[in-house]
């Protein structure tokens, strides 16, 4: 899993901006308003769910990208229906939203 998290992370200009955001913005003279999170968790891997669209978004980036090897690839897949299979699924993510002012 850790593999195909650091191959996926560059998908993003800047995986870590929600930690660095506030700052930045405060640098520039701008003011933090709101700041909220929403989190995304699935414990269950089911058709429609937020997991069942993005593992295979995942998978088919780091394949272009060829990052992971495409056999180490389809076993992390593979696993992931297995572990569903058991009961055992679990995806979380979340988006942030940074509201701003100019004083």
């Amino acid at each position: 899993m850790n593999r195909v998290l650091q191959a996926f992370a560059p998908h993003c200009a800047d995986s870590r901006l929600p930690r660095t955001l506030a700052a930045k913005l405060r640098k520039v003279g701008l003011e933090i308003g709101e700041v909220s999170f929403f989190p995304i968790i699935n414990v269950d891997r089911y058709e429609g769910c937020y997991s069942e669209t993005i593992v295979p978004f995942f998978k088919a980036y780091i394949k272009g990208a060829g990052t992971v090897p495409e056999a180490e690839l389809e076993a992390w897949f593979d696993d992931l229906a297995d572990l569903n299979a058991k009961g055992a699924h679990f995806f979380s993510t979340g988006r942030f939203s940074f509201a701003f002012v100019k004083p």
